[in-house]
């Protein structure tokens, strides 16, 4: 992609690949989701991967990473529903030969300060008391949140409701603080642990669904390292 600059200075940038015009272009949520989702077998297999919107506001990057928030119109689903139904489906197939668990956790990174999208209403923890541990210092060797509110979920329907749950929470954040939704980022974490059956082996991955904005990059970093 060639891009000239207000003062005439071009750039060349390069992709893999490129969405533009409209669904009859193949500009459609499902061409999106079929251009990534070999990151949910890469996940499984256990590397630490992530499906990450960025761009700045208005752009359409919480569209393409939630959807319309219509259930039924499976046209117009993001890419978190899409992800949510395919690990599952690949889970499946690997069960036979591997016990499986699948732990997520929900934040919102607002002003280089992490708030658990996950945790009780009365629980009055400050924004910002979340502590990012990076995979040198955990014994699982994934970066970790100490702090965070873990969930085990064991099916689609589980995960896209913890889905639900963390935007309705960060919805309600935004209106108690008056904050930009803009200035927000969402950030979700599914781990996977995956033991084989016949020689106890574990296999842990990672998969991170980020929402994020222009700027803000730190802490964001360090949660995908």
């Amino acid at each position: 992609m060639l891009l000239s600059t207000y003062h005439n200075i071009r750039h060349t940038y390069q992709f893999d690949k490129i969405f533009a015009g409209s669904n009859a272009d193949g500009n459609t949520q499902e061409a999106v989701f079929k251009d990534t989702s070999l990151l949910i077998t890469s996940a499984i297999d256990g590397f630490n991967v992530c499906i990450f919107a960025y761009g700045q506001t208005g752009s359409g990057k919480t569209y393409t990473m939630l959807g319309s928030g219509d259930a039924n119109n499976e046209e117009h689903q993001g890419l978190a529903p899409r992800v949510a139904h395919e690990l599952f489906r690949k889970i499946t197939e690997k069960e036979s030969t591997h016990h499986i668990e699948v732990s997520t956790s929900m934040m919102e990174l607002y002003t280089d300060k992490l708030r658990d999208l996950l945790k009780d209403e009365d629980d009055e923890s400050p924004l910002g008391d979340l502590k990012i541990r990076l995979a040198e210092h955990t014994s699982s060797g994934l970066v970790e949140v100490d702090g965070a509110k873990v969930e085990r979920v064991s099916n689609a329907t589980e995960l896209l409701n913890v889905f639900g749950r963390a935007s309705l929470a960060r919805a309600s954040s935004s209106t108690k603080m008056n904050a930009d939704s803009s200035r927000s980022h969402m950030i979700a974490l599914i781990v996977l642990s995956l033991r084989n059956r016949r020689t106890g082996k574990i296999v842990r991955g990672k998969l991170t669904l980020v929402d994020r904005k222009w700027k803000d990059f730190l802490a964001v970093s360090l949660l995908l390292s």
